[in-house]
């Protein structure tokens, strides 16, 4: 297989280019905010960055594009690609006419009015439909469209390609050893020499690392899932193309999703949470087809299901703090799966425990806000959150009721529940004793 194509392609659907109108409006906003600082007085001389947006393309990949951002690569390939640009900007002369354009637009307003007397506001919009309207007479901003419409021309005709190869490149250092951005928590040969014991890594080892991530999906920006090893070809790329952009219109699940999951913000980095909640997301998917007579809908999940059981793979940590980056082999999810998702008794006391949750924390988390209480809240739902992560680890690991971590949930609840006057239904906790 070759790996450096494979990951070509992964990173070619990870990456979004800027529309020119979104490239149009970055320009004008940065150019009026110029000449805007200029009139109030701010000495600046003209800068060709101004007629590049700062973020060309958008890498879309959350834990992949924080642990880039981290390690520098991302701002050094975005920074390759702006010098390129501008280098042909200042070839067409575009920028030397960008600049006389701003030169005028400024004194006409310094000629015609006041500028201390006018509000912030409405100097801004002044500036913004001047300079709009000189760079659509003078014909720079078709020339400007022009140059952006024909990207992929600068970058040997593929821009996403040119991203790629650079991405590689910086991969391909296998001197370095691990990488975060490859194996998230791993540190390089240079920085920790000490910690490699003769370990060496290929070039396309390292590729084939940094694939599995980034076609991973990602929940958040801290948790990523890898699956492999089951009947579909990509499960990854199946979830992904055939549920999630279904379903969300998107690859991956952001924060403003987590409602749809009923994720917590504090249970965001907590891998075996999201795990959980997941996959019962995906099995209310299928249940739902399944009810609706939706054939084609359901024989997807359901293969998609099926596959997950059998697969192996990786959950990726990555919160804020670089020093609790860690990756997890999955457990085999098949007994997890069944015992606890397909089965439809079981599977509505896991679902009523975590909603109940959700919804209870929401409650009580609104009233704290509201008597201004929000630390005692916050501290009682980290160490409750604690405690959910090692009952969900035990049950999806071992098909094993942690009762020590539940009962402290419980004690938790019930804490909360009788400081801030919120009922809690603790129906759960009988049916979960009754199964066991």
């Amino acid at each position: 297989m070759n790996y450096e194509s494979v990951f070509r392609d992964i990173l070619k659907r990870e990456i979004e280019v800027l529309s020119w109108e979104n490239i149009k409006q970055e320009i004008l906003g940065k150019i009026t905010k110029f000449i805007f600082n200029k009139l109030k007085g701010k000495k600046a001389s003209f800068d060709p960055k101004l007629l590049v947006p700062d973020h060309l393309a958008v890498l879309l990949h959350p834990v992949f594009r924080k642990l880039c951002a981290g390690e520098g690569v991302w701002p050094n390939i975005l920074g390759q690609i702006r010098k390129i640009i501008i280098r042909d900007l200042q070839s067409k002369g575009l920028v030397k006419r960008t600049e006389e354009i701003v030169s005028e637009v400024e004194n006409e307003i310094k000629s015609s009015m006041a500028v201390r007397n006018i509000k912030d506001k409405k100097l801004r919009d002044l500036i913004e439909d001047l300079l709009r309207r000189k760079l659509y007479e003078s014909g720079v901003e078709e020339e400007l469209e022009s140059l952006y419409f024909s990207l992929d021309d600068l970058f040997e005709g593929d821009l996403t390609g040119f991203i790629a190869m650079k991405f590689m490149d910086s991969i391909r250092k296998s001197k370095e050893g691990l990488r975060p951005f490859i194996i998230p928590g791993s540190i390089t040969r240079g920085k920790a020499f000490n910690l490699y014991y003769g370990e060496k890594f290929e070039g396309k080892e390292l590729v084939q690392l940094a694939s599995a991530l980034l076609n991973s999906i990602c929940i958040g920006d801290s948790i990523a899932i890898y699956l492999e090893g089951g009947e579909i070809e990509n499960i990854v790329d199946e979830i992904k193309e055939r549920v999630l952009m279904r379903k969300f219109r998107a690859r991956h699940i952001d924060r403003e999703l987590f409602s749809e999951f009923i994720i917590r913000p504090a249970e965001s980095d907590k891998p075996y949470i999201v795990l959980a909640k997941f996959l019962l997301k995906l099995m209310e998917f299928y249940k739902e087809a399944l009810k609706e007579s939706r054939a084609d809908e359901m024989e997807i999940l359901r293969r998609i299901i099926s596959d997950i059981k059998e697969s192996y793979g990786l959950l990726y940590v990555v919160p804020d703090f670089k020093g609790g980056r860690f990756v997890i082999p999955l457990p085999r999810l098949d007994r997890f799966i069944g015992s606890w998702l397909e089965n439809d008794d079981r599977r509505k006391v896991i679902k009523g425990f975590l909603y109940s949750l959700y919804n209870f924390l929401r409650e009580a988390s609104s009233k704290a806000r509201r008597e201004k209480k929000t630390s005692i809240i916050d501290t009682a739902e980290k160490i409750l959150v604690n405690y959910l992560e090692l009952f969900l680890k035990t049950l999806i690991e071992y098909d094993t009721i942690h009762w020590q971590a539940l009962r402290a949930i419980i004690d938790i609840l019930l804490e909360l529940s009788i400081n801030f006057d919120t009922p809690i239904d603790l129906w759960f906790m009988k049916r979960l004793e009754l199964m066991y």
